[in-house]
This record gives C-alpha cells, structure tokens and sequence, in this order.
C-alpha cells in the first residue's frame, strides 16, 4: 500500500478483479465502465459482510491503466500496472 493511506501492514483483506475486456467491435460504447460498475457494486455488496477493505485490479497497458484511474483507481508503488480503490471510494462514486 502507498505509506499515504497510513496503514502499517502488509496485508489488506482485498480482493481482485479479473481483467475486464470488451469486444474491440464495441470499444468507445460504455461496455467497460458498466461492467466495472457493476463488478465494483457487487464487491460493496459483499464488503458488508466479509473484511474487503479495498479492490485490485490488473492493467493489461497504458489505456487499461488509464480507464482504471479514470474511476478513481490508484497506482501501487511498486507496480503501475496494478492498481487499487478502497470499498470507501466505491460508495463516493456510487453515491455522489
């Protein structure tokens, strides 16, 4: 974890998502960010009743990196292409 967030351990219960990928003849529709949306309400949902504390996910390249940040997705120091949200962030996008 960035040493921002203040969290003196090593281990977060988190959990990862699979890459996300959309057919490249729907590209630029909005596929991938229902699909995040809806794969990010379901982890709020669980985090309810289990210690999710925050979300992971795997960039493929640049503009998967990209997209992610584009939901608030930040970068883990040690890998740019790895990249993380809290279950808090995911209620601040849901609930504005």
């Amino acid at each position: 974890m960035p040493s921002k967030f203040g969290i003196p351990v090593k281990q977060v219960p988190a959990t990862l998502i699979g890459r996300l990928a959309v057919d490249r003849s729907y590209k630029g529709k909005g596929y991938g960010a229902i699909t995040l949306a809806q794969a990010l309400k379901q982890i709020r949902t669980i985090s309810k009743i289990s210690a999710i504390k925050i979300v992971v996910v795997d960039a493929l390249n640049a503009s998967a990196v990209s997209f992610y940040k584009n939901f608030g997705f930040l970068e883990f120091d040690d890998d740019p292409m790895r990249l993380f949200t809290t279950v808090a962030a995911i209620d601040l996008l849901n609930n504005p």
